[in-house]
């Protein structure tokens, strides 16, 4: 019985702990967006394309 019970525990944890992650995932997949938007803002229109794809590659 109470080895059922830490089994249903550790899978809630493990989803949980899962679910956590993706949202995380999606909170910075946002803040990068957010600053993509702030950085084209900052610069001439004619650049935006040149700092958006220097944005991508300094964050891989």
């Amino acid at each position: 019985m109470q080895e059922e019970v830490m089994n249903a525990v550790n899978n809630n944890l493990f989803t949980i702990n899962n679910l956590w992650m993706m949202i995380a995932t999606a909170l910075v997949f946002i803040m990068h967006l957010g600053f993509a938007t702030l950085e084209v803002g900052l610069t001439r229109s004619k650049n935006t394309v040149n700092i958006l794809f220097k944005i991508q590659l300094s964050q891989q």
